[in-house]
């Protein structure tokens, strides 16, 4: 058995937007790939730490730590690629912009393993996290879809971020504010309120009879 997940590294906002600020100054080509470099390891331990905190009430895929790793280091370094290749992708110009792709790429690798978990049979990751009761009802191969649909479907986009950036990057209320440009407050109640629209939505879906004449 493996030991619990690790947390996400504990790296201040600010100190990734030196890093993202180094990538992108002209400047020593050294300095530039170091920066690169170092953000590049932490993106990969803090989406890998994420995804298996996720994944930890599955013993199928909790002690399965090198398949986590192994896709979670293909699809960081494909978006490294993409931001090299300046045709396609440019640099996050903020931090705001690079937690934006580390949400994309976590939602990519749960989906990717519970796409690999139906096909061979196996537990099928559930992150319903403090949502999950909606859906206690629901086959457990929908669950990680209808959650994630629910936070997709989110009616306002800055509840739809904060969320996101609490379940995707494990950002902590101060740290989704700082990233946002907002107060402490404003992140707790944006969370908040995305929190209990999930949680309807999920429980809309699951039970829609005692949601009739809404």
């Amino acid at each position: 058995m493996s030991a619990n997940p690790a947390a996400p590294p504990a790296v201040t906002t600010l100190a990734l937007e030196a890093l993202l600020t180094h990538w992108r100054e002209d400047g020593k080509t050294v300095d530039k790939m170091k920066a690169r470099d170092e953000l590049f390891q932490l993106s990969q331990e803090r989406i890998a730490s994420i995804v298996r905190l996720r994944l930890n009430r599955f013993p199928s895929l909790r002690d399965d730590a090198g398949v986590v790793t192994d896709h979670v280091r293909n699809l960081v370094t494909e978006r490294y690629w993409q931001w090299a290749d300046g045709d396609k992708f440019k640099l996050p110009q903020s931090i705001r912009a690079y937690f934006a792709a580390i949400c994309t790429i976590t939602r990519r690798v749960l989906l990717d393993l519970r796409d690999a978990s139906d096909r061979s049979g196996g537990s099928v990751p559930d992150p319903a996290g403090g949502v999950e009761r909606a859906t206690s009802d629901a086959p457990p191969d929908d669950r990680i879809d209808l959650l994630l649909r629910a936070m997709d479907e989110l009616a306002d986009a800055d509840e739809r971020e904060a969320i996101r950036l609490q379940y995707y990057c494990g950002l902590e209320f101060q740290e989704i504010a700082d990233v946002m440009g907002i107060r402490y407050q404003a992140a707790y109640r944006l969370v908040n309120r995305a929190l209990l629209e999930i949680g309807t939505a999920l429980r809309r879906r699951a039970h829609p009879d005692n949601f009739d004449g809404d």
